[in-house]
């Protein structure tokens, strides 16, 4: 259930998720043991490389915790990562990322704050506070923790934030987190078994801070079948997309734009366009072949629609994905 302010941010409960996960561990050269956990599977649970057994949970909350909904400028909150080393482990460093950032407008919005404090609740590192933008440049590529994590020691890691700025239309917004560990035994130099992380920074070039990135593919649906031949026309310019549904327009009731790891909705879309990128109803981040809390995947973008068609940007002809039954 939506609960959308008119001139504010609003995201509903199945789009508005805290997500990390943990994926296994690896056991890498020179007898040391590297546990990585990263967002493609399950938080919460808790695994073993013989010598290193982390343990990373939300507290309370197992697999994901739900962050309800932002509509005013000031709603926010926060939750806790929960960061256990087992007694028989060895101390291991540990680092983390945030999600990349998404170059899109609503990321300036939100503010972010992380702190992590040991089990006495002393403040063992501290970090600057930003907006979900600088927080994913900052982080989003990776952060060793400042000291070692030590067998049967507690950290607990606080993500809090607040809307700082009203947004217009819906946003789905996901705070990812990645956690990588390697015990500290034979490690002189930690930075050699950092993970690999890589994030594509946003361009500062036209003075919002904010780059559009070019649509990869375009989807059209309804729930009656549309003849892509009566469209009037449809092109993919960069990050816009130019059309005019022509003698289809009354059957094509939403438009879904795809750009970098972003699908980006469109409903109730008027009969010519433009569309631009930051400009939708809905966003939401990729994950695997799907959309995180969605049923949208890139091979079927509407599913809950009987027909869709997809356009791909580098293509001069429709692919049907589905039809209504007649």
């Amino acid at each position: 259930m939506s609960m959308t302010e008119p001139d504010g941010l609003g995201v509903s409960r199945r789009q508005f998720l805290l997500a990390a996960a943990a994926s296994g561990a690896i056991v890498s050269g020179g007898g040391r043991t590297v546990a990585e956990f990263s967002d493609t599977e399950q938080l919460g649970v808790t695994f073993g490389g013989g010598e290193l057994d982390l343990d990373v949970s939300w507290e309370g909350e197992g697999t994901e915790t739900d962050l309800g909904v932002v509509s005013n400028e000031g709603d926010g909150g926060e939750r806790q990562i929960i960061i256990d080393l087992s007694e028989d482990s060895n101390p291991a460093w540990l680092w983390f990322r945030t999600g990349c950032p998404r170059c899109l407008p609503v990321e300036e919005q939100i503010q972010i704050e992380f702190t992590l404090r040991g089990e006495n609740g002393t403040r063992l590192e501290e970090f600057s506070s930003g907006t979900l933008r600088e927080a994913r440049e900052r982080y989003g590529t990776g952060h060793r923790f400042g000291r070692v994590l030590n067998p049967g020691e507690t950290w607990t890691l606080t993500i809090a934030w607040e809307l700082i700025e009203s947004v217009a239309g819906e946003h789905g917004i996901e705070f990812g987190f990645d956690f990588h560990a390697v015990q500290r035994r034979h490690l002189q130099n930690p930075a050699a078994n950092a993970p690999n992380w890589e994030c594509e920074h946003c361009s500062d070039d036209s003075g919002s801070g904010t780059e559009q990135k070019d649509i990869s593919w375009v989807a059209f649906a309804g729930e009656t079948n549309a003849e892509v031949a009566d469209f009037s026309s449809v092109a993919i310019d960069g990050s816009t997309l130019e059309y005019d549904l022509g003698d289809s327009a009354t059957a094509v009731q939403a438009i879904a734009l795809k750009y970098g790891q972003t699908l980006e909705v469109f409903a109730d879309v008027p009969d010519t366009g433009p569309l631009t990128v930051g400009e939708g109803d809905e966003t939401f981040q990729q994950q695997g072949n799907g959309f995180e809390g969605t049923d949208h995947t890139n091979s079927e973008p509407f599913p809950a629609y009987c027909w869709t068609a997809k356009l791909d940007a580098d293509s001069n002809s429709f692919e049907p994905i589905s039809g209504c039954e007649q």
